[in-house]
């Protein structure tokens, strides 16, 4: 059985091709992109977002791996 939340991200990724997106992001301690969320402009509170975690080689700034998922868009996010 396929993982539902990489078809989410599929379908999200394929229905937004041409809308524009915002983007928030969060960083770790080293000042390293630790967490990106991703929507259309028009996605309100609540709403399913991509988020794509980082993760690093060490302490440095090579990025290992990264992970997306599908998450819910926060209104504390648009600023």
């Amino acid at each position: 059985m396929p993982n539902a939340d990489v078809a989410d991200v599929e379908d999200i990724l394929l229905s937004v091709s041409k809308v524009a997106m915002k983007t928030y992001r969060t960083y770790d301690g080293s000042n390293r992109l630790e967490y990106q969320y991703e929507c259309p402009v028009t996605t309100i509170n609540g709403g399913k977002c991509i988020k794509t975690q980082y993760s690093y080689v060490g302490a440095t700034t090579q990025v290992e791996k990264s992970k997306e998922t599908v998450d819910a868009w926060s209104s504390a996010y648009d600023i």
